[in-house]
């Protein structure tokens, strides 16, 4: 062999085996930021699946908050269609109360007219029946003790 080839060689060999240290070093020294890289991405897996179940709570309150509202509101107009049923019922007793004001007297003077009337037209014939009823009574109660 001749000096030309084997000088090329040895470049060759030296030059690879600079190339595996360098391999090596570069390796060692990137490692470490491999290894920091892997614990930041699992670091920021961690905090999106925390943040997601924290956002999917949240989720979840602001619908059960939502419900409640609903609730709520069916609940309020329910009250205020009573409130409206009661406003309406005062005011037909107000009219009521206010019709009694102005006629009371009068329809009371009425009914009595009425019921004075009545006494004197059936008073005499209820009498003649309870007289009547005494009488028969009075007689049977007689018979029974004389006897």
């Amino acid at each position: 062999m001749s000096t030309g080839y084997i000088i090329a060689l040895s470049i060759l060999v030296v030059s690879l085996v600079v190339l595996v240290v360098v391999g090596v070093i570069a390796s060692k020294k990137v490692s470490p930021t491999l290894n920091n890289f892997n614990k930041l991405k699992e670091d920021i897996e961690n905090t999106v699946s925390r943040y997601s179940k924290d956002g999917e709570r949240l989720q979840n309150k602001v619908q059960v908050i939502q419900e409640r509202v609903n609730l709520v509101k069916i609940n309020t107009n329910q009250k205020f269609s009573n409130i409206e049923d009661l406003q309406a019922e005062f005011n037909s007793l107000s009219d009521s109360l206010q019709f009694l004001k102005e006629h009371g007297a009068q329809l009371s003077k009425d009914n009595s007219d009425d019921l004075v009337q009545t006494i004197k037209e059936d008073g005499p014939k209820y009498l003649n029946i309870l007289q009547g009823t005494v009488k028969r009574t009075l007689n049977k109660q007689k018979a029974r003790y004389s006897s």
